[in-house]
């Protein structure tokens, strides 16, 4: 009966053990399914991003959402160094959790256990499916972000454009009025100077004004 108590501690501790590798696997699938939750909360901000951001008809609507909904996998060389790094890291974490998890289960549930082939297989079916649909849309990925980037050079551009014309359109209502205020004083008292006056500052109107239809032009 001496070594009773000791037996009580063994099985007591062993217990304890396996709570605590319990947990850790608890601790592994949230982290799992926190990493699939903000990959697919990311998906879904893209997908709302184009319904509102390109109006029907855009020229870059229908490529952006063929993007989007086309699962089609593409060559890794064609992918960029900062997506190619973003999904070594994902893969090599998801990779480290499942075997950590298979290690945890193997452990608890030997192979005669009835647990142990409902645990594999739900664990296999999940991480398969979601590690497919991550990889295939890794090329979609990085075709999104040249878009962005393509739409955003553009966006700069436009946006130069529209402050030059603003600035030619300052300067027109300033040469127009300037004019209006030397054929005033001509009409008061019409001299030699003014009329060159009024000549030299209606060149300058014409040339600014073309300069600002013509830019104009451009940022259509």
């Amino acid at each position: 009966m001496g070594g009773q108590p000791s037996k009580d501690q063994s099985v007591t501790d062993h217990l304890r053990d396996q709570a605590k590798f319990i947990k850790k696997i608890q601790e592994y699938l949230q982290k799992l399914e926190k990493m699939f939750l903000e990959w697919e909360k990311s998906h879904r901000a893209m997908s709302r991003a184009i319904d509102s951001f390109f109006l029907p008809g855009s020229t870059y609507r229908d490529p952006a959402v063929g993007i989007i909904q086309r699962m089609v996998c593409q060559s890794s060389s064609s992918c960029s160094p900062s997506s190619l790094l973003l999904s070594t890291l994902l893969f090599s974490l998801i990779h480290k959790h499942t075997l950590l998890f298979a290690s945890a289960v193997g452990r608890f549930f030997p192979s005669p256990s009835v647990c142990l082939p409902f645990f594999s297989r739900r664990i296999a079916s999940s991480s398969s499916v979601r590690l497919r649909l991550f990889l295939c849309m890794q090329p979609q990925i990085v075709a999104v972000e040249r878009t962005a980037a393509d739409l955003l050079k553009k966006a700069k551009s436009l946006e130069r454009l529209m402050k030059e014309r603003d600035e030619l359109s300052r300067k027109v209502t300033s040469c127009s009025q300037r004019v209006d205020k030397l054929k005033k004083k001509e009409m008061r008292n019409p001299t030699p100077k003014l009329q060159s006056n009024v000549q030299e500052a209606e060149t300058k109107l014409n040339a600014v004004t073309s300069q600002f239809k013509l830019k104009e032009l451009e940022a259509q």
